[in-house]
């Protein structure tokens, strides 16, 4: 496929990024399914990242960087829960906020530092804990908007995931997550 896609658009970089992708996360071997189950995830991964690139092509914007791509994997395995949860790189640390099931993930070496002192960034796994219950929280709420249908604290996204809308700033200074009731943009 990489090599027909090369042939086709060569400056598009999307398959090399898929791959690099699932080599980093060891092509899903991390996840406690069956091989069937790992090859249908990798499988949404792949057409998630095409989609997405389609519609970035359509409005003249550039292709998913690997970051980005790393991003939409980190997303499909949070929104499939704990089983998944072996998945997300071994550098995984609980974050020292002290808030009940919050999660810092860093799934890459280097951090960018975001606005005012702290990071903004959808590839930390940040969890919003109220009334017994857990929740990721929803990067799509962040980003400006999220359009999934309301549920309980935030929304759901119509496969089993339901989604926190609060803020997943990450101050690097307090080691604390926002977690307040506003988005990202245009607050941070």
């Amino acid at each position: 496929m990489a090599d027909v896609f090369a042939d086709l658009w060569p400056l598009d970089d999307t398959p090399r990024i898929l791959m690099r992708v699932l080599l980093h996360y060891n092509m899903a071997a991390g996840i406690k399914t069956s091989k069937a189950d790992r090859g249908k995830i990798m499988i949404e991964f792949c057409d998630t990242v095409l989609r997405e690139n389609a519609c970035r092509a359509v409005e003249s914007e550039v292709p998913l960087s690997f970051r980005q791509a790393k991003e939409r994997w980190t997303e499909l395995v949070e929104r499939l829960g704990p089983a998944a949860a072996a998945a997300v790189p071994a550098n995984a640390k609980t974050s020292p906020s002290g808030l009940a099931g919050t999660t810092v993930r860093n799934t890459s070496q280097h951090q960018n530092q975001g606005h005012k002192g702290g990071v903004a960034l959808r590839n930390r796994n940040c969890r919003y804990s109220t009334g017994g219950q857990t929740y990721s929280v929803c990067f799509k709420f962040n980003r400006g908007g999220c359009r999934r249908p309301s549920k309980g604290v935030g929304c759901d996204d119509s496969r089993g995931g339901l989604f926190a809308h609060v803020c997943n700033f990450f101050d690097s200074a307090t080691s604390k997550f926002c977690l307040n009731q506003h988005p990202t943009d245009g607050n941070h």
